[in-house]
């Protein structure tokens, strides 16, 4: 990707949280069509549903500025 909106500090491109009492599982891989036969894709999309419907209860300890160490700089140019 090229071009000055995609000049930005590295993110992830897959999380889970808890919020209140539930969980949310985000994911921004699947923008194209050939990621759905992927393993890997389909591993993380049953592992956020698994996870969101309580099959599994990994412990995820927060880890935002240990894997992408410029994520304020998303934040501070709001």
């Amino acid at each position: 990707m090229e071009g000055e909106g995609c000049r930005r500090p590295p993110f992830p491109n897959t999380w889970v949280r808890k919020h209140r009492v539930g969980r949310v599982s985000f994911t921004w891989m699947a923008h194209t069509e050939e990621v759905w036969d992927h393993p890997f894709f389909q591993a993380v999309i049953l592992g956020g549903r698994d996870r969101t419907l309580r099959r599994v209860d990994p412990n995820f300890p927060a880890n935002l500025l240990g894997v992408t160490p410029e994520a304020g700089v998303l934040l501070r140019n709001k």
